[in-house]
């Protein structure tokens, strides 16, 4: 039975304790977190150069579309669309310890890179310290949902959902091994991490908050490494009102059913400001945004349906409404 030593990838120490909740080390000497990481199997290009093949991973598929078949007055169209957003992400921990005064201010930083595997470009770089971020660190959508996927390790090899007819083809990526590069080199060359310390002195007026900024070179890279290459669903559903031809879009994450674009929302405010969350019954006639029960008016000669920024009134102490073309 072979016996395996695990070293601190920092400082080379052999004193780590492992957290049992996380599955991550700790180094008892620098204090440097880091997990131990299986690497994929590789195969030689044609050109005689190492590559590493990685398989798409489709998200798995949670939403069902027949419950969004109507909303209100709102009806779905029979098409629905499913569209499968590429990223191949890596993951990182870096750790770095600066030594300011009588202060050392250290850094154990863990973060995700988010890359379009068909453009070869780097979408969104995100970190933070001591832990991986959280899906409700990120303001993308996309992301949040990429990041779900990764915690709950829920991938299928063939994406659950198609349209009818529909042949899926492997898209044309761009080599792993140009994106590992270039992220890789965007980390150690452009990434900076900004710390707050505290300082205490024996005179009040240096005593405080400082900052201190990180940057990282290829020794301060503990771990990194290729997630793989990560399909994210997202349904776009089209919705028709009977008093409108104008399409309304809800956008819908396959996985969580987070609603990430929305037109199926009241178009008023409330009091100061605040966003209407009653749901939208009505169709304004005039500007043609959907408006719930409280803020809609009728015209009193026609009856239309109109919103209070497009209704006319008239009258200073009786106020009677009327739309454009019976006022």
């Amino acid at each position: 039975m072979a016996i395996v030593e695990i070293r601190c990838p920092h400082c080379g120490s052999s004193s780590v304790s492992k957290d049992e909740k996380t599955h991550e080390y700790c180094c008892n000497y620098c204090e440097t977190r880091f997990q131990l990481v299986v690497t994929s199997k590789k195969d030689v290009s044609p050109s005689g150069e190492t590559e590493t093949k990685e398989q798409i991973r489709y998200g798995k598929v949670e939403v069902k579309p027949e419950e969004a078949q109507k909303l209100g007055r709102f009806v779905l169209e029979k098409n629905v669309n499913v569209a499968y957003n590429l990223f191949q992400v890596f993951n990182f921990q870096l750790f770095k310890q600066i030594s300011r005064g009588n202060n050392v201010v250290r850094a154990n930083v863990f973060g995700y890179a988010f890359t379009n595997p068909m453009k070869g470009i780097i979408n969104h770089v995100f970190c933070r310290e001591n832990n991986h971020p959280l899906p409700e660190d990120f303001k993308d959508g996309l992301m949040r949902e990429c990041v779900r996927l990764i915690n709950d390790s829920t991938f299928e090899e063939k994406p659950s959902i198609q349209k009818e007819g529909q042949i899926l083809q492997t898209p044309s990526l761009v080599s792993l091994k140009k994106l590992q590069s270039d992220v890789f080199s965007w980390i150690t060359q452009s990434l900076v991490f900004r710390k707050s310390y505290m300082v205490q002195s024996s005179r009040s007026f240096d005593s405080g908050a400082r900052e201190v900024k990180f940057t990282f070179k290829k020794k301060d890279v503990v771990q990194f490494g290729s997630l793989g290459c990560i399909a994210v669903p997202l349904f776009h559903f089209t919705y028709k009102h009977p008093s409108s031809t104008k399409p309304f879009i809800r956008d819908v994450l396959g996985y969580s059913g987070e609603v990430v674009k929305d037109d199926l929302v009241c178009s008023k405010t409330k009091f100061l400001g605040r966003v209407c969350d009653t749901f939208p019954e009505e169709i304004c006639s005039a500007c043609e945004n959907p408006i719930c029960n409280e803020h809609l008016k009728l015209c009193e000669k026609c009856g239309a349906i109109l919103c209070k920024d497009c209704i006319t009134s008239k009258g200073i102490v009786s106020k009677h409404y009327y739309c454009s073309k019976c006022a």
